[in-house]
């Protein structure tokens, strides 16, 4: 007889409160981070992205980049890490 396992359930992502800051850029309205580990994006077309993982002084470089969306991919690709859709979180 095979019996089946199941997986416990992730906990539910709590956002933490993020004060934001407006940037100069086609694509973010702005950027802010929770002085911990996580970074948020706002972009103009769509949702604000948490993307835990991102120690503050990535942050730090990122608002004083010539171009923030630049800087904002790199960072991203270098990382690996994905968004979480704050639209998506209850």
């Amino acid at each position: 007889m095979k019996t089946e396992t199941k997986q416990p359930e992730a906990p539910a992502y709590k956002a933490p409160e993020i004060d934001m800051i407006p940037v100069e850029s086609s694509m973010l309205a702005g950027v802010g981070h929770d002085g911990n580990q996580t970074l948020r994006v706002w972009y103009k077309k769509g949702a604000p992205y948490d993307h835990v993982g991102i120690p503050e002084e990535k942050f730090f470089d990122l608002v004083n980049a010539a171009s923030v969306g630049i800087a904002l991919n790199a960072l991203l690709k270098e990382t690996g890490i994905k968004g979480i859709k704050l639209a998506e979180v209850a």
